[in-house]
C-alpha cells in the first residue's frame, strides 16, 4: 500500500489529533501514523485517493504540509 510521510507545521503536539482526523475524513485513506512532533505517516489506496487529494485538505491552508518521503508500492 502506498504512504506519504508529511511534515505539517503545527504549533504543538496537542494539534496531532487535528490533523489526524481530518485526513482520515479522505476516503482511501486506511491508516495515519503520527510521529512526534510533527510528522504523519499516510497509507492510502491509490485507486480511491492521491497525494494531491491528501493536501488539497482545508487544514493545511492553516498548517501547511510538505511529502517529505513517499513509498510507492
Amino acid at each position: 500500500m502506498p504512504s506519504i510521510t508529511l511534515r505539517v507545521d503545527i504549533p504543538c503536539p496537542g494539534h496531532a489529533p487535528l490533523i489526524t482526523s481530518e485526513l482520515r475524513t479522505i476516503e482511501g485513506v486506511e491508516d495515519v501514523q503520527y510521529r512526534f512532533p510533527n510528522k504523519f505517516v499516510v497509507n492510502y489506496n491509490s485507486q480511491i485517493t492521491s497525494k494531491d487529494q491528501i493536501l488539497a485538505l482545508d487544514v493545511f491552508n492553516t498548517y501547511k504540509a510538505l511529502i517529505i518521503i513517499t513509498n510507492e508500492k
